[in-house]
């Protein structure tokens, strides 16, 4: 999935990035979770799913080889 797709994301799903890419936003309102495989507990995405109470895992380094 790409920015571009990003209208496809539906409700509830989990969203898996390399990194918090800008326009990222509308689809981390919608994630039951986000993970992304670069970043720190201080990065952008870790900080908008405190915001909004959503599991995050940061910084993981392989999320989308799996």
């Amino acid at each position: 999935m790409s920015v571009k797709d990003i209208g496809k994301f539906k409700k509830g799903e989990v969203l898996v990035t390399k990194s918090n890419r800008s326009g990222l936003g509308a689809a981390m309102k919608l994630a039951s979770a986000i993970v992304t495989d670069q970043g720190g507990r201080t990065c952008h995405a870790a900080i908008v799913g405190r915001e909004l109470g959503v599991p995050v895992i940061v910084g993981s380094e392989m999320a989308l080889k799996l």
